[in-house]
């Protein structure tokens, strides 16, 4: 049997719904955009994987459209509307979509999202603290931050956050000694 004909035969099954119960054969998983902030050049946003029957969907769908008016504004009638009109024209169309049928959940497809992303907190200040660690004063702080967040890392992070720590001690070491030489000197 093909994968086109297993899809049909499933598709055709009922399934519950997780938010409402109700059996359907229009069980319907998307990303949509949970929330979008747009500063001009700048944005963030976040994204969630909702699984539900199509009136379940269409609610969640239009919740997050107008939530995302004041935040969005300017970009709202560009990018969020038309999402919205797209994902609940989808949300009636027959069979569940194929991410059900293949046993995909949300927090799988949440769980790759991540980790493609990753712009971790960790990797940005392993970057920080080496770019800093000459710095007086603050290079030490970044550094021992970086250490912090990254020493149990298996990848880069950790040996670079663990140089930057050191060389930021030793850096600050000499600037101390150099100080108080000079004070002795004074005396």
């Amino acid at each position: 049997m093909s994968d086109d004909a297993l899809f049909n035969d499933q598709s055709l099954e009922r399934l519950p719904c997780p938010v409402c119960s109700r059996w359907t054969d229009r069980l319907k998983q998307f990303r949509l955009i949970r929330w979008l902030i747009f500063l001009g050049h700048f944005h963030w946003h976040a994204v969630e994987y909702v699984r539900a029957c199509p009136s379940c969907m269409r609610r969640r769908i239009w919740y997050r459209c107008l939530l995302n008016i004041p935040t969005a504004h300017i970009i709202w009638p560009l990018v969020i509307f038309p999402v919205a009109l797209f994902n609940t024209v989808r949300a009636g169309m027959p069979g569940h979509t194929p991410d059900i049928l293949r046993g995909i959940t949300p927090d799988q497809l949440a769980d790759n999202e991540n980790k493609k992303s990753e712009a971790s907190w960790g990797r940005i200040m392993a970057v920080t603290g080496v770019l800093t660690c000459w710095l007086p004063l603050i290079g030490p702080v970044f550094a021992a931050w970086a250490w912090f967040l990254n020493r149990n890392e298996p990848d880069w992070r950790r040996p670079a956050s663990g140089y930057a720590l050191i060389i930021a001690v030793l850096i600050h070491m000499l600037i101390g000694g150099m100080l108080l030489v000079e004070a002795i000197g004074k005396m």
